[in-house]
């Protein structure tokens, strides 16, 4: 492997000019050095090197349109790279971008490393750089060290990107694809006004924190697995895909922006979201392994959409304990399996729903009035459901059918359309210690 410099006096500066290099133009197996006395030089067709290595470089390196340097080993950027953004610098080793004064939009970054083992990878402070893409084998890892990722776009084929909590600050697409992203930090997205598309599809390699502020949109490309979720933009998809949060500790929602795509939690006992819950008509849905959503004193609004709890497995529960909500269709338990069931328990909130079901396969669910306040604007329905520690107010232009309740008290008030009091309650306590029913209106007593 020989070592070729760039001279000082090297005639036109061009790569492929003798006269640059004071050891003949590198090749495949050769180490392609800068130094101070090198000066401003260019690329002027696309090379194979060994590595390519700027040190206290002062001028400017140039790629011609088209261009691209591959580096089977160590890539070291430094001072100002220009390109016009058809070009690509690939690094088959460590890639150090510190010392960097600008570099052209549009250029791609790409380290591949097809081996077993770990590659560092060093960002610049605060320069945005380009494209960035991680490509390696199952058993590569690009390490990042010392600052975090700021970045045109990232994407994760094959490898591992270990971010080592740094965080990452994106302006465009953030995909994980066959890859893995661990210890991510928080990961900003930054574009403005153009919708990033952000893909994550791996349940057990979440994204510690997605940061989606105002002004930015995130289009879901595929299932995209967090932790937490914060910010003020716009989430949306155009392909139905799913947010899904998982691992999640206290504060795991704070984002109070625009979102229309379904959430899928998988809980984690103790954990309460920072702030209410508002969804854009789209779905929520409460998956637990014996675990519980806890809401605390935060609402829970899907809008016109779907508010579904059940377990993850079979004989197993999801459990939401709720203090006001707002949906379209509250939903107990899910009929694919053996009894994944659900709980849901009001507390004392305001709750207002379009209607109540079960699968008609199920009847371990369980829902829990309390002494909420309730509005039902279709049917609530509690067959298959048990219906416990009661003291609520029913109220709307709904009907209560099937309702049967083990506890003291339910207060049903006219059912049915304004002015009408025709709406159907049919209601009845299967608990001896059972004692009042205050039912206003008309309809069935069972």
């Amino acid at each position: 492997m020989a070592l070729t410099t760039v001279t000082a006096s090297g005639g036109d500066r061009k790569w492929s000019t003798a006269a640059t290099w004071n050891n003949g133009v590198p090749g495949a197996g050769d180490q392609a050095l800068t130094d101070i006395n090198s000066g401003s030089f260019s690329l002027d067709s696309s090379v194979s090197v060994a590595s390519f290595v700027m040190t206290a470089f002062t001028g400017t390196f140039t790629m011609d349109s088209g261009t691209a340097i591959d580096a089977s080993g160590v890539v070291t950027l430094v001072k100002d790279v220009v390109g016009d953004g058809t070009n690509d610098i690939l690094c088959g080793g460590a890639l150090d971008c510190s010392g960097l004064t600008s570099i052209s939009s549009g250029i791609t970054l790409t380290m591949d490393f097809g081996g077993a083992g770990t590659e560092a990878f060093t960002p610049h402070a605060s320069l945005e750089l380009p494209n960035l893409v991680f490509s390696g084998g199952g058993d590569t890892t690009f390490s990042v060290v010392t600052n975090a990722i700021i970045a045109e776009s990232v994407n994760i084929s094959t490898s591992t990107l270990d971010g080592d909590s740094l965080g990452a600050t994106i302006s465009g697409d953030c995909k994980r694809n066959s890859g893995k992203w661990i210890n991510s930090g928080t990961i900003t997205l930054s574009g403005d006004g153009t919708a990033q598309d952000i893909a994550n599809n791996a349940f057990s390699f979440q994204w510690t924190v997605l940061d989606v502020p105002t002004g930015t949109e995130a289009n879901l490309t595929d299932t995209t697995f967090v932790r937490a979720l914060t910010g003020a933009g716009i989430i949306s998809t155009a392909t139905a895909k799913t947010l899904r949060f998982v691992s999640t500790a206290d504060g795991w929602w704070t984002f109070t922006g625009t979102i229309d795509v379904e959430i899928r939690l998988f809980p984690t006992n103790g954990s309460t979201p920072d702030g209410d819950i508002t969804l854009d008509n789209s779905t929520f849905i409460v998956v637990g392994s014996n675990t519980t959503l806890t809401m605390g004193s935060n609402a829970m609004n899907t809008g016109t959409g779907l508010f579904w709890v059940f377990g993850f497995g079979d004989g197993q529960f999801g459990e939401a304990l709720l203090n006001d909500l707002t949906c379209g269709e509250l939903k107990l338990g899910d009929s694919a399996g053996s009894n994944r069931y659900g709980k849901v328990d009001f507390g004392s909130g305001v709750i207002s729903i379009a209607s109540l079901t079960e699968p008609s396969s199920l009847t371990k669910s369980e829902l829990s009035l309390v002494s909420s306040s309730i509005t039902v604007s279709a049917e609530m329905n509690g067959d298959n459901i048990t219906i416990t520690n009661t003291g609520a107010t029913v109220s709307g232009a709904g009907s209560l059918t099937n309702v049967e309740v083990t506890g003291t008290e339910l207060n049903a008030t006219p059912m049915g359309p304004a002015g009408d009091e025709g709406g159907n309650v049919n209601v009845r306590f299967i608990d001896s210690g059972a004692s009042v029913v205050r039912r206003r209106g008309i309809g069935t007593l069972a």
